[in-house]
């Protein structure tokens, strides 16, 4: 099954830019033992995602380093449920930020969405 997950990581209330963008992100889905789940497409999945982001442009590639850009990634974790219906597909997930820099304000938790269905 394919999983997406969207990260907006704000610095100092604008969003994070760069020309250089580093992503990286899997899932793992599963059947719930529930045999009425299994057979409407309801099912689980735990991920990982993390990434980066470097500016290049207007001579700031003279400030960039490798080793702070690998040690500035952003990574988070996190499980939930699928539900997919003919209208669109709902997504429960619990979040749970593992790394961030002192700027972001990313948030432990439950988020929900919708997408269209696949």
């Amino acid at each position: 099954m394919y999983s997406m997950m969207t990260i907006v990581i704000p610095l100092n209330g604008t969003p994070l830019e760069g020309d250089l963008s580093v992503t990286a992100f899997a899932d793992l889905s599963f059947d719930l033992p529930i045999r009425w789940l299994r057979e409407h497409g309801v099912h689980g999945h735990v991920f990982a995602g993390a990434g980066n982001t470097a500016k290049l442009t207007q001579n700031e590639y003279k400030h960039f380093s490798p080793r702070r850009f690998l040690e500035s990634f952003r990574s988070s974790v996190g499980c939930g449920f699928v539900v997919p219906t003919s209208l669109f597909r709902l997504e429960a997930n619990y979040y749970y930020v593992l790394k961030q820099t002192e700027h972001d304000r990313g948030k432990n938790g439950f988020r929900f969405s919708f997408s269209a269905p696949s």
